[in-house]
């Protein structure tokens, strides 16, 4: 099995929590940096490299920036850069001018942008222990760059982990750069709360976001089959 073969999720049937996750107090933090510009792959017509990886006591962030040449006779009016699958039909396998990209940790779990979990539309399962979710991102023909968010930070300083990425349109085959799973640790261990009187995560996820608006959701139809 390849890196970003599709992977099934096996569903969980919790018991939503009395309290909205989005209800929870979010401390501010400085992050810890890791200082990396790693260009992790590169062909004739495009690149991918991962940078801005600051860590967090529950997770890091980090920026894949990709850049696109194509020769003069494959340029196309508009070719927008596909770093999300959001509105793609689920179980379709995604175009080769999606960009794969993926994390793998030091204990051998492996996230990617094309796991479709099932916390993102079951409002009562509970998140995983790995994930990886897209923050926000900017850019135009030819060059883009994705904010993500990752967790857990690794909880020993063995290993590495592992940033995977493929690309089939533009000739990138799978390819992994790998740092320090100590590294990390160690800068997830430097980060300060602004305020020490908050606390709760440093990030709040879509997923939790999604989670929380479906839960508040049933119960709003349970109390109004109630009334």
């Amino acid at each position: 099995m390849g890196f970003f073969d599709r992977r099934r999720p096996e569903t969980e049937d919790d018991e939503p929590d009395d309290e909205d996750e989005l209800d929870e107090p979010r401390a501010t933090y400085l992050g810890g940096v890791v200082p990396i510009e790693a260009l992790v792959a590169r062909s004739e017509s495009a690149a991918v490299a991962v940078r801005h990886v600051v860590a967090y006591p529950d997770g890091f962030e980090f920026t894949v920036e990709v850049w696109v040449r194509l020769p003069a006779p494959r340029r196309r009016p508009w070719e927008p850069i596909m770093l999300e699958l959001v509105g793609y039909p689920p179980g379709k396998d995604p175009p080769p001018e999606f960009l794969r990209f993926g994390i793998e940790f030091p204990d051998g779990a492996t996230v990617t942008n094309l796991d479709a979990g099932p916390w993102e539309t079951s409002p009562d399962a509970t998140q995983p222990e790995h994930g990886m979710e897209s923050q926000h991102g900017s850019g135009s023909y030819g060059h883009h760059e994705q904010t993500m968010w990752a967790w857990p930070v690794p909880d020993a300083d063995d290993g590495v982990v592992a940033f995977v990425c493929e690309w089939p349109a533009y000739d990138i085959a799978e390819t992994r750069y790998e740092i320090d799973a100590g590294e990390l640790r160690r800068a997830a261990g430097r980060a300060r709360a602004v305020w020490p009187d908050l606390t709760g995560p440093s990030h709040v996820t879509r997923s939790a976001i999604t989670g929380t608006l479906s839960t508040q959701t049933m119960r709003s139809q349970r109390r109004e089959a109630e009334e």
